[in-house]
């Protein structure tokens, strides 16, 4: 019997070859995922499924195709139009950073940072101003304009584009990117490979182990399904793969990473909504969650695995 590396390396390979595509946590085939809800929708239809290991997936996972496409009303929401929002959405990346590796040290030579999935460069133009010598990358367009025109160090491009010369970053930062990605194994080994000796990859995605996401399946299956606009508002088309503590350490470990850092937290609300009773709303769901240790969110600071090879 083949060993837990070489089964996940085949995977890769037999999705590379246009294969049956694998779970990227335990390698088992996503088309015998257990379907978990079906949401209806004019548009964008979703069927979400659940692995075996625990990791949930849509249905554009299985087929191995981004589910959205990153224009410019993507980028509507209030962590990018909303000043409030966006302060507060930078500083809680930016919190995780400082307690996970400190500052960049004052000297002439800056420690380089990049941001995958920049958006429109909002953590780019922080790290910039607390030191480091930071630039972006993202495959939408219209986002990396946004930012260029503010002066801003951002190019469209993907992880795999990021850095042809070889290992250039001390840190690279994946903010809300993992989620959206059809293959994450892939990603993460290409952030590897533009990484410095000692450097460090800084994460940031969603769960499907909140408590607001099981409140609102409970409300699906009360409702026989009818019930849906809970639901909806955490899984959508943009998102293929939704992680656990445990689903979400064993992709790293898949791709040749520790995590040193594993926490569950959840976004601020002032970057959800510019409603104030909707915030208010946020902030008391919030501390319940905290409360119950049930965040939609999982923030990672990872660092290589010892090994040359992923863990078992």
């Amino acid at each position: 019997m083949p060993d837990r590396a070489s089964s996940i390396d085949v995977a890769s390979t037999e999705q590379q070859a246009g294969a049956v595509p694998r779970c990227p946590a335990c390698s088992s085939a996503l088309k015998d995922g257990r379907l978990a809800f079906v949401l209806d929708d004019s548009k964008w239809p979703l069927k979400i499924y659940r692995c075996a290991c625990g990791l949930h997936y849509s249905d554009y996972a299985v087929r191995q195709v981004a589910g959205d496409i990153y224009d410019a009303p993507y980028y509507d929401h209030p962590r990018y139009v909303n000043a409030a929002g966006r302060r507060a959405y930078v500083a809680h990346l930016a919190g995780f950073l400082t307690e996970s590796i400190g500052m960049p040290p004052v000297s002439s030579q800056r420690r380089r940072l990049l941001d995958v999935g920049c958006a429109t460069g909002d953590f780019v133009e922080w790290a910039l101003q607390a030191g480091w010598d930071a630039e972006g990358v993202d495959i939408s367009p219209e986002a990396v304009e946004i930012g260029r025109r503010v002066g801003l160090p951002l190019r469209q491009a993907s992880i795999e584009q990021a850095s042809p010369a070889g290992p250039s970053y001390d840190v690279v930062t994946l903010w809300d990117v993992l989620e959206h990605l059809p293959r994450p194994l892939e990603a993460l080994r290409s952030a590897q490979r533009i990484l410095r000796p000692g450097g460090t990859l800084l994460l940031k995605t969603a769960t499907c182990t909140s408590l607001v996401d099981q409140l609102a399946r409970g409300g699906y299956r009360l409702s026989f399904g009818k019930l849906q606009a809970p639901l909806k508002r955490m899984y959508v088309v943009g998102h293929l793969y939704y992680f656990t503590c445990d689903t979400l350490r064993r992709v790293l470990c898949n791709a040749g990473w520790t995590a040193k850092l594993l926490r569950q937290t959840d976004t601020p609300p002032a970057s959800l909504s510019h409603s104030r009773p909707l915030q208010a709303a946020f902030t008391v769901l919030w501390a319940l969650q905290r409360w119950t240790g049930r965040c939609y969110e999982l923030m990672a600071a990872c660092q290589r695995s010892q090994r040359g090879r992923p863990e078992p």
